[in-house]
């Protein structure tokens, strides 16, 4: 039920969002961006293999075509599909030990990499909540540490205006504030 009321919620908003046509635009150009950087990535890899056969622009289309494949596939784990539609394509033109190669420098760019980044970003930002946290909770600490103070003593005055014998405000000083 939250998870429904949360989906609403999202679904709602996104569709706020994209009424606004600069925040439409924004979107397209981003995905293009990532689009263009993806299908970037085959034509570094066959350059550094030592292929070139392909021109840039041959090697995004042949890219499009690649990622195409790779969707029309069954897809265990995520392994499998990519490095057929890779080595199908490119093998044509860059002969299968320069293909092999540069799938690997592709598969190297586009799942290590990637995952090395994540481990950083996530290293960085799991330091950053803990110090957050030790920091509140430090707080917090202090803060309950003072109220627990001020009850003991407040819990003692009364006592002592209750009791004579408790009438020296030295005698709970000395036990409570040590």
């Amino acid at each position: 039920e939250k998870w429904g009321s949360s989906l609403a919620q999202l679904n709602t908003e996104a569709r706020k969002v994209l009424l606004v046509p600069s925040v439409q635009l924004m979107g397209v150009a981003v995905s293009m961006m990532k689009l263009f950087v993806l299908y970037s990535i085959p034509y570094l890899a066959l350059r550094l293999a030592g292929c070139t056969a392909l021109t840039f622009w041959q090697t995004q289309l042949l890219a499009s075509l690649m990622l195409l494949i790779t969707n029309a596939l069954p897809n265990v784990a995520g392994v499998g599909p990519m490095e057929f539609a890779f080595l199908l394509l490119f093998s044509q033109w860059a002969g299968t030990a320069a293909a092999s190669s540069a799938l690997v420098l592709y598969r190297v760019a586009t799942y290590f990499f990637p995952f090395l980044l994540s481990l950083i970003t996530f290293v960085r930002e799991e330091k950053r909540s803990l110090k957050d946290l030790t920091k509140k909770t430090a707080n917090e600490k202090d803060g309950a540490r003072e109220t627990l103070r001020k009850k003991v003593v407040s819990l003692f005055a009364f006592v002592s205006r209750q009791n004579d014998w408790f009438v020296e405000k030295s005698f709970y000083d000395i036990i409570i504030f040590r």
